[in-house]
């Protein structure tokens, strides 16, 4: 008989990539896979339906607009409550707030080399315009949309992603701004 289908990939003795693996003390939430798969595929059917012309069908396209808008905002729902939930239960039960290169390191894994891959061969062929230039560090550090210069080149939809790493960046700031506030708040009461 094997193990239960909630049983994690430690039991299995297979050690999980350090990109995907919960945090420690954090328990991993697998349905969450479910939803952030079914918001890649409402985004992925809208590029489709873009690139393609559906979209411009009448209901049908409206249908598949709205499921590519609402699929970037559950996607970064889910990020938003996977990745603050350790800081707010650090918070809730006084133990330590995630270790920062750790975190930063987690994030860095999960976009940076894939981007970088899929950015460097688009440049290549077929070849989209602006990579290779003087630019170039604006489209390897997720800024091409901060400039008028280059918010149309590279690969434009990568907005999302430059979305993703200030979120990234600003959430440990965000967290120790809202602990800091909490424990004013406690000594005020």
């Amino acid at each position: 008989m094997g193990l239960p289908e909630t049983a994690d990939q430690e039991q299995l003795g297979e050690a999980p990539s350090p990109a995907v693996a919960p945090p420690p003390g954090n328990p991993r939430f697998a349905l969450f896979d479910s939803l952030r798969a079914i918001a890649v595929l409402f985004v992925l059917v809208f590029h489709v339906t873009s690139i393609t012309g559906e979209i411009n069908r009448r209901t049908i396209g409206d249908l598949f607009a709205i499921l590519g808008n609402e699929g970037l905002i559950l996607f970064f729902m889910i990020s938003g409550f996977l990745l603050y939930r350790p800081y707010a239960l650090a918070h809730r039960t006084g133990r330590h707030a995630p270790e920062l290169a750790r975190y930063a390191r987690r994030r860095v894994l999960r976009i940076v080399p894939a981007y970088w891959v899929a950015l460097t061969l688009l440049a290549l062929y077929p070849r989209i315009d602006g990579v290779f230039t003087g630019q170039w560090w604006r489209y390897y550090l997720f800024l091409p949309g901060y400039s008028a210069r280059t918010v149309s080149s590279g690969i434009p939809t990568a907005w999302s992603l430059t979305v993703e790493v200030s979120f990234y960046i600003m959430l440990p700031l965000w967290a120790v701004l809202i602990a800091a506030l909490a424990r004013s708040r406690a000594s005020w009461l």
